[in-house]
């Protein structure tokens, strides 16, 4: 079991790592809404990735606190300890996304597809993972259907809220 101390330390170097996968997969998108403001931005990647970066990373931090504070009695339990190794599952999920990201700059037909499927693609992998993991680590098996629906109901939950910001901040911005 960790000390307080020691999982101050680790939730500080999961959510820097959080805030770099999210500046990697959030990248190319943010390059393009920033490349409108032109006279603002001086230096368009940097911003574009450091703002990727941040804005991604305060959406995954409200979102999970709502999830930790809104869990039902059958996932109660140990969902303190599933928001702590959910990053660890997020952060490949975001960096896979990211690196086939790359793929825009050689064919940028492939953007349109690219932000609807890719992303809920690897997160939908990483979730499935995490949930297994939860579900084997810290849940009797009693208690797996309701686990499995609440963890699910958020994800979907979650991918919404995600994607309704994604839309906002692409297209409206």
């Amino acid at each position: 079991m960790l000390s307080a101390k020691e999982k101050r330390k680790i939730t500080v170097a999961l959510t820097v790592g959080l805030a770099i996968s999210f500046g990697i997969t959030g990248y190319y998108s943010m390059r393009g809404t920033l490349a409108s403001y032109a006279g603002v931005f001086r230096l368009n990647d940097v911003c574009a990735f450091l703002l990727a970066a941040v804005l991604w990373t305060l959406v995954y931090e409200a979102v999970a606190a709502f999830a930790v504070r809104r869990a039902p009695a059958a996932a109660k339990s140990g969902i303190r300890d599933c928001a702590f190794v959910l990053p660890m599952f997020v952060i490949p999920a975001n960096v896979f996304a990211g690196l086939t990201k790359l793929l825009y700059f050689a064919y940028p037909f492939l953007y349109l597809y690219g932000e609807m499927f890719l992303d809920f693609i690897y997160m939908l992998a990483a979730f499935a993972g995490f949930t297994a993991y939860c579900l084997r680590r810290y849940y009797p098996r009693q208690s797996y259907g309701g686990v499995v629906m609440y963890f699910g109901g958020m994800f979907l939950g979650a991918s919404a809220i995600i994607n309704t910001a994604r839309f906002v901040i692409t297209v409206l911005l």
